[in-house]
């Protein structure tokens, strides 16, 4: 009788399981894994540092850093890459070798040499 309802059961418990396992998570956007390696470029784009973003989703992504302590409050995340994309960031908390950020909208705050994102310097 237990193997009959064993895959319902598994739904069903699923989603209480992951609430259960991190009950502080209140992002609103599904995050998703990976290893991406990147740049972190200060607004003013005279210091830059190595970065690899760890997950990402629509509204921010996590990244790891050799020193979270020496993150801006405020940069452009450039990613590797043919047009090397860009997000201007928010630091949202910090640790010892990764960071969480919030992407900020587009044209909210300038990049190297006064241009907005996604327009060229």
């Amino acid at each position: 009788m237990v193997g009959r309802y064993k895959n319902k059961l598994k739904v069903l418990i699923r989603p209480v399981f992951v609430m259960a396992c991190n009950p502080k998570d209140q992002r609103r956007n599904r995050r998703r894994s990976l290893r991406y390696p990147a740049r972190i470029v200060s607004v003013d784009g005279r210091e830059t540092m190595p970065c690899v973003v760890t997950d990402v989703s629509q509204t921010g992504a996590r990244v790891k850093v050799e020193d979270g302590g020496s993150l801006p409050d405020d940069f452009i995340l450039r990613l590797a890459g043919g047009e090397n994309p860009r997000r201007v960031c928010h630091l949202v908390w910090r640790a010892k070798s990764q960071a969480g950020v919030r992407f900020e909208k587009e044209g909210a705050k300038a990049g190297p040499g006064g241009a907005r994102p996604g327009q060229p310097a």
